[in-house]
């Protein structure tokens, strides 16, 4: 059987054997995680006696740009051409023994004599959460899915599953299965799932990111400096400063995420850490409420300290999904422009009947109408010279034998008509006025879990990029400059100068500018262009070595 590895090298070793089928098995997983060769084995019986393993060769992955050294020193072999033409350059996983067991133990834990014990363990991790919003588990399940979250719940709800104790015995699932199918995982496979057994999940803030290698992690509830975890998906979609539930197991000493893991908004991060340090601090008999409330029995916390950790999962799972039901179910915020109109971006078309030369020069005459530099067809529309801020109203350019005008709202692009049609007289004809409603695309978006729809595109050269790029980046700080002596409603309507004094204050400022920074990464990587670089606001608020 050909093995689909993008180059094979293969290197007989004859005459080495390994008696026993568990015992070849698990030493040719164990040569493959601990060295990177992988032995393929060919299966036979002798006898009566116990099948024999003979190995037959040890095959070891290697990179497209090795193949020309193999092929110098020998390798290419009919065996190694055979693999390399089959497989081609099929990526391989850098963790498909974990993967295989992960899908072993879910398997084992499917048995009818586990159906029971789920459904009790879904009734315990949800507790009144289904109560609360009016709800039966079911129900739940159903909201969640549709608001695009189900995967993530259901992965956390069964990684907990198989981390708990069961009945009256106190069954464990992953104990269970190791006991009977243990032996067919390697011994990093059987680290990771003892690992999720015994490693409660956590609130991690990511601290930094290499994409396609690693994030470093802090875990904010039980402290500690940041640990790196090589994680190639999480590196690709998370960003410095997010937030996440998760476990962090450490099999043959590698830092892993397991699968179950949670996004968390700051807020919702800010409220389950808040609830943790209050539980904390709360005596053996105050945490009786709090037990009955996250539907544990108040006897099973024993000692309070240290066993607020056992109940970690629950915490964090119910701060997630209130958090996650609660926005679903808040009325979106009413959206004004800076005139205090309702925002309702309003286009309006007025075909050219005369010549479109004397359409532009028109609108070069009219008052608070300014061509745009280096485009003849384009105008801006904003306030008199008199306005310090020189707001901007709305836009018109000229397109297929047409004027099109462009405001944020139904009551600019009344004031912008009134002025224009009686100016351009029968240059123009009568226009057809359309409206977009940003709230009902908003209210669609969060019920359907998917993204709004956004706006085409186009293609920049990379001198138009750059140039874009040094703009934003100019108006970010200016922007930000100033906010630094304006009173900010999420500090409180304080200045961030203000702020910095205290250390209450300081607290509020280090979350305001992860969020900031969250933001402007979470921006660039939407828009696939480098991230302005913010960090001279935590030097100028002398907050960096809280960075």
């Amino acid at each position: 059987m050909l093995l689909p590895l993008p180059v094979v090298d293969c290197v007989p070793v004859d005459g080495k054997r390994a008696q026993g089928t568990a015992r070849g098995e698990a030493f040719a997983r164990r040569r493959f995680n601990e060295t990177g060769w992988l032995l393929r084995v060919a299966r036979g019986s002798k006898g009566f006696g116990p099948p024999q393993h003979r190995v037959e060769a040890f095959v070891r992955m290697v990179v497209p740009a090795e193949r020309g050294r193999i092929a110098q020193s020998g390798a290419d072999r009919p065996s190694l051409a055979r693999a390399a033409t089959n497989a081609g350059d099929l990526p391989m996983s850098r963790r498909p023994d974990i993967d295989a067991a992960v899908v072993h133990v879910s398997r084992y834990a499917g048995r009818d004599e586990w159906k029971e014990h789920r459904r009790l363990h879904h009734e315990t991790m949800l507790s009144r959460i289904p109560e609360h919003f009016g709800l039966d588990i079911k129900g739940v399940f159903e909201e969640v899915h549709g608001l695009g979250h189900f995967a993530p719940l259901a992965a956390y709800l069964d990684e907990t599953f198989l981390a708990a104790r069961h009945g009256p015995e106190r069954r464990n699932v992953i104990d269970d299965y190791l006991r009977h199918r243990g032996w067919q995982e390697t011994p990093r496979a059987r680290q990771y799932l003892q690992g999720i057994r015994d490693t409660p999940p956590s609130l991690y803030e990511v601290h930094d990111v290499e994409q396609d290698h690693w994030i470093e992690v802090r875990d904010r509830l039980r402290g500690g400096p940041p640990v790196r975890v090589f994680e190639r998906s999480g590196s690709q979609t998370l960003q410095r400063w997010d937030c996440i539930v998760a476990r962090v197991v450490h099999p043959r000493d590698e830092e892993m995420l397991t699968g179950g893991v949670l996004s968390l908004s700051r807020p919702m991060a800010d409220d389950i850490e808040s609830l943790f340090r209050k539980v904390e601090k709360r005596s053996k008999r105050d945490l009786a409420s709090v037990a009955r409330e996250l539907g544990v029995e108040p006897s099973a916390f024993g000692e309070v300290t240290g066993s607020i950790m056992e109940f970690a999962d629950r915490l964090c799972l119910h701060g997630w999904l209130k958090g996650l039901l609660e926005v679903s179910r808040r009325p979106l915020p009413a959206l004004h422009n800076t005139d205090g109109d309702p925002l309702l971006p309003t286009r309006t078309r007025l075909p050219i009947k005369g010549a479109a030369i004397d359409a532009a020069r028109t609108m070069d005459t009219l008052s608070g109408w300014q061509r745009i530099e280096g485009d003849e067809t384009r105008w801006n529309w904003s306030t008199g010279a008199d306005d310090s801020m020189g707001k901007l109203l709305g836009s018109a350019w000229v397109e297929n034998r047409a004027l099109v005008v462009e405001t944020n709202s139904r009551e600019r692009m009344a004031r912008a008509l009134e002025v224009l049609q009686p100016a351009l007289g029968s240059l123009v004809a009568a226009g057809l006025t359309v409206h977009e409603d940003m709230t009902r695309d908003l209210e669609a978006a969060v019920r359907s879990g998917r993204p709004a729809a956004k706006a085409p595109t186009t293609e920049r050269s990379p001198g138009d990029a750059a140039a874009i790029a040094e703009a934003v980046g100019r108006t970010l700080d200016a922007h930000y400059r100033r906010t630094l002596d304006e009173p900010v409603p999420a500090l409180g309507n304080r200045t961030p100068r203000e702020c910095a004094r205290t250390k209450t204050g300081r607290r509020q400022l280090v979350s305001w500018l992860k969020d900031i920074e969250n933001g402007e990464l979470r921006r660039a990587a939407g828009q696939r262009v480098a991230p302005h670089n913010l960090r001279w606001m935590w030097t100028e608020l002398g907050v960096e070595n809280e960075r």
